[in-house]
């Protein structure tokens, strides 16, 4: 999946919009993000950075809610 990124990377930096994918190191989930690609100003990223607290801080709660059950 790394070289993937990697690969769609190199093909987006030819355009003036910019797409950059990675991977979240905290939730090991696919980040979008599509900026300008003369300034680097962000546009848009998907999901954005509250989804992924947001999911980070469900799998929190996730995780002390079985623990309190065992």
């Amino acid at each position: 999946m790394v070289k993937a990124t990697e690969l769609l990377n190199e093909f987006m930096e030819r355009s003036s919009i910019a797409i950059h994918f990675s991977i979240d190191r905290d939730s090991e989930k696919l980040v979008v993000k599509v900026v300008k690609a003369q300034s680097g100003e962000l546009i848009r990223q998907i999901p954005s950075e509250v989804a992924l607290k947001l999911s980070q801080a469900l799998d929190t709660l996730n995780g002390l809610i079985i623990q309190d059950k065992v």
